[in-house]
């Protein structure tokens, strides 16, 4: 029952729609602007650095959170990767967004912030360096969510807790599908456009 609650916990939080709340403020709607997609690096394109930046800071923020609640509530680490997980699936399928989210990535790096925190950070610095040297977001983001998993296996996370981390980067890949055919297509935008 638990981990039940730990999970309804965690898909709450990462049900809450950051990159909207931002957009808000600012007197738009996200999901009529660029990309349409509501994350962090559409929000710096289309609204700027600063906003774009809070975005991620939020996702982050909804992931370590419901992977430490997780913890908390299940009274087992097991939980944490639960709850992580279930924030995940939030941020990509908001209930009260007809479940059309963001695609994930800063609220797993949020959830192995908790979890895993060395392949959180080197995680997060594959993310900024591929995407500062590639200047394309979806870039970093791929690569860095692909290694968080040999990473993970590196760190000896094995059972229930490593099919977590690879379900939780599948789903971050397989909502990259779209962005994928771009770069192979030359058509993915740059952060700077």
């Amino acid at each position: 029952m638990r981990m039940l609650l730990a999970v309804v916990v965690g898909y709450l939080l990462g049900s809450l729609p950051s990159a909207d709340l931002v957009a808000a403020r600012r007197g738009k709607n996200i999901r009529h602007l660029g990309s349409g997609n509501p994350g962090a690096a559409n929000v710096m394109r289309e609204l700027g650095r600063r906003a774009g930046l809070a975005v991620m800071g939020l996702d982050l923020g909804k992931g370590w959170v419901a992977a430490g609640l997780g913890e908390t509530i299940g009274d087992q680490a097991l939980a944490g990767y639960w709850g992580g997980a279930a924030a995940v699936v939030g941020h990509c399928f908001p209930a009260w967004s007809r479940f059309k989210g963001g695609k994930g990535v800063a609220t797993t790096v949020g959830m192995l912030a908790w979890v895993l925190p060395w392949v959180a950070l080197v995680t997060a610095l594959v993310w900024i360096a591929l995407t500062k040297l590639s200047g394309i977001s979806s870039v970093g983001s791929v690569v860095a969510i692909a290694v968080a998993v040999p990473l993970g296996w590196w760190q000896e996370v094995r059972g229930w807790a490593f099919g977590i981390v690879i379900g939780v980067a599948a789903l971050v890949l397989l909502k990259h599908r779209a962005n994928l055919a771009a770069l192979r297509a030359g058509r993915e935008r740059r952060l700077d456009r």
